[in-house]
């Protein structure tokens, strides 16, 4: 009987929290837009400058 209780009361909670959440949709997802953005700008930037290394710090003439 617990069980049900617990569970009757976790949607009760659930369906509150989205509804709260709701209204805040667009500017959610914006804001995960712009970090999945930022964090493949991030992963790009060390092969940018490996690129810019490697070029600009040519390897020595062996031989």
């Amino acid at each position: 009987m617990k069980a049900n209780a617990n569970a009757s009361h976790t949607k009760f909670s659930f369906s509150r929290v989205l509804h709260l959440v709701k209204s805040y949709m667009n500017t959610l997802a914006i804001v995960l837009l712009l970090i999945i953005i930022g964090d493949v700008f991030g992963m790009i930037s060390p092969f940018l400058i490996q690129k810019i290394v490697d070029d600009a710090l040519p390897a020595p003439a062996i031989g």
